[in-house]
């Protein structure tokens, strides 16, 4: 699962292997075990499925698992070229492989399929690609990131032997559910148009699949309510150690700093509520505070913030770290959503985090207490913000504990063989519901999936 979906737009560097080569993400001898595979584009990286795309690709190539990844409409020209080496290029499908996606579509749900399609703004017909790549690369398994990857799956139901897995990223129905209790009466029934569609595409091609991969214990939940998901597992979201690290600037003595899309509803709504419910309370106590809103696609109301003292709308950087570096403490004071990728990009930079309970949901922490101040009201906001400006001691445990954490929970290498283990082992639906057991997999089958398996066996 990734991190940093937001503002970040992360700079793609090449992984290099102990002899200093650029490790490639070829495809060897025409054939792939792992297909990562979205509806939208991978690039910019300015949303999780993306970021968790490129990552888990390399990771899994890393590892030593031949895997590849591949969008339905493609990267575009400012891509990097160490993304472009890892992407597939989707195929114009044969007319067998149409005739076939018509042949899956067909039947009463047909002409709801098609308005699925058109709702993520991908030709049908393209759409059958996925089958004109699955014959052609043989892998054992696609897993579909990015909420129209259900879709994408859906059309592979005619191939059997291959396992379809979504993971949940970027999820539509869980971020306008958060957000309902919240709204005034006359905004629900436009709550509820704008979940009719994600919602009824999870519900028509979620349950088909053969597992659905969590990054909370809220979306793994919710796939089983509201799609009707049978196998699943929660793992959590990480990001990227290496690239988020603790950066040893000087910090800006009394500063906090919040980032995000801020076209995003749960952004501008938690940016909007800190600065007006709880900011001026700050200010009285600590006249020369500063509160730094960064973030790309500003909404107008998220930019009348920078009119409030001490408020800066700093707007959309190349690169977040700086600002995230030098404040003393990060503040994720989500209303509804989520905000986990900000929480985990904040805690391996080493920096002190303060969250509201909707954030730290389902988070594992081990058996001590969360690396983390978690604040639920105004009360708890302005205490736990002067705890930390007036404590270096605290400061200190808090940055030291919070990098500990996300090493030992929210790395990729770990990630990756998590759900390598569970993919391995998990029966295909269609195998499953016939009643027939898992076959023997002869020598000349390709190796397991999870690395290292052979060392284990013998």
């Amino acid at each position: 699962m990734p991190g940093g979906g937001d503002a970040c737009r992360c700079v793609v560097e090449s992984r290099r292997d102990g002899n200093g080569s650029q490790l490639g993400l070829g495809v060897t001898g025409g054939h792939v075990d792992v297909l990562i595979i979205c509806d939208q584009p991978f690039w910019p990286l300015d949303q999780c499925y993306r970021i968790c795309g490129y990552h888990m690709t390399t990771t899994l190539r890393r590892l030593g698992v031949n895997a590849a990844a591949v969008s339905v409409k493609p990267l575009g020209d400012d891509a990097p070229a160490a993304l472009e080496a890892a992407m597939l290029d989707w195929p114009a499908p044969g007319g067998d492989d149409v005739a076939e996606l018509h042949r899956a579509w067909r039947g009463p749900a047909a002409r709801l399929h098609h308005r699925m399609a058109r709702y993520r703004g991908i030709d049908r017909e393209e759409l059958a690609g996925v089958i004109t790549l699955v014959d052609r690369y043989r892998p054992r398994v696609v897993i579909g990131l990015g909420p129209g990857s259900p879709l994408v799956l859906s059309v592979l139901a005619c191939r059997s032997g291959v396992k379809r897995i979504w993971c949940v990223t970027d999820e539509l129905v869980n971020p306008n559910l958060s957000g309902t209790s919240r709204d005034p009466i006359g905004s629900w029934w436009s709550r509820v148009t704008r979940l009719s569609y994600p919602g009824a595409l999870e519900r028509l091609f979620v349950g088909g699949l053969d597992g659905v991969v969590g990054a909370s214990a809220t979306d793994t939940q919710l796939s089983r309510l509201v799609a009707g998901a049978c196998q699943t597992i929660t793992i959590p979201q990480v990001v990227d150690g290496e690239y988020f690290a603790p950066g040893g600037r000087s910090v800006d003595g009394q500063s906090l700093v919040f980032w995000g899309r801020m076209d995003c509803k749960s952004n501008v709504e938690a940016a909007r509520w800190f600065a007006t419910r709880i900011w001026p309370h700050i200010r009285v106590r600590w006249p020369e505070a500063a509160l730094r809103i960064v973030g790309n696609r500003l909404h107008v109301g998220v930019v009348a913030l920078g009119k409030i003292a001490g408020v800066e709308v700093v707007g959309e950087v190349a690169d977040i770290r700086p600002y995230v570096q030098s404040s003393s403490a990060a503040i994720l004071p989500m209303r509804c959503g989520g905000g986990i990728n900000k929480l985990i990009e904040a805690a391996a930079m080493g920096k002190v985090t303060l969250a509201s309970p909707r954030v730290v949901r389902g988070l594992q922490v081990g058996s001590g207490s969360a690396p983390m101040l978690v604040c639920r009201g105004a009360g708890d906001w302005c205490r736990a913000i002067g705890r930390v400006w007036s404590s270096v001691t605290l400061r200190s445990d808090l940055e030291r504990r919070a990098r500990q954490w996300v090493q030992r929970h929210h790395t990729w290498d770990r990630v990756a063989a998590r759900m390598l283990d569970w993919i391995e082992d998990l029966p295909t639906k269609r195998r499953q519901a016939l009643g027939i057991p898992r076959p023997h997999m002869p020598c000349t089958d390709p190796a397991p999936l999870r690395p290292g398996a052979e060392r284990r066996a013998a």
